[in-house]
């Protein structure tokens, strides 16, 4: 089994925060319940805009393996069953 995990800043006005900008007015009424005021948000839109502000973007993690020859042999039939499904048109 090996992963990988790679992720990157998101500085202020670049397009991670952008993005994070581009949601808010979709996200206004519910943060408006859940508590936040018309300042927090309005300063949120600021911070999200200042080349000063550095965020974790997302993170993105990648699994891959092999089965050892004794899980292959006992997923055989499973793995026959899925091939033949394929290749008659079955996702």
């Amino acid at each position: 089994m090996r992963f990988r995990s790679s992720g990157a800043g998101w500085r202020g006005g670049g397009a991670g925060c952008r993005l994070l900008l581009a949601g808010l007015p979709q996200l206004r009424t519910s943060l408006l319940t859940h508590g936040f005021t018309d300042d927090d948000l309005t300063a949120t839109a600021a911070a999200l805009a200042d080349p000063r502000l550095l965020l974790n973007g997302f993170l993105f993690t990648q699994t891959s393996g092999r089965l050892t020859t004794a899980q292959e042999s006992s997923r055989c039939g499973a793995t026959r069953a899925v091939a033949s499904s394929r290749a008659v048109g079955n996702p």
